[in-house]
């Protein structure tokens, strides 16, 4: 008698488990995807800043370039 009981427990305890696993699953996978999608918006995000500090570094260049041309027309 007592197995039955503690088996009937355990495959009470695997049931309750099995349910609780399949609530917790699809939040898993929603979190997946939900980190997933975040990682790629800040990928996208860090692109774009890297083309604006390089469109920033090359007008800086120009101007850089721009000025050096002028000191060296007036020292000469």
């Amino acid at each position: 008698m007592v197995d039955i009981k503690y088996t009937s427990i355990n495959d009470m305890k695997n049931l309750l488990f099995l349910k609780k696993q399949d609530k917790i699953t699809p939040g898993i996978e929603s979190l997946k995807k939900r980190i997933s999608s975040a990682i790629e918006a800040g990928v996208e995000q860090a692109k774009k800043v890297e083309q604006t500090i390089r469109e920033k570094v090359a007008e800086e260049k120009e101007e850089v370039e721009e000025a050096v041309e002028e000191v060296k027309s007036d020292t000469e």
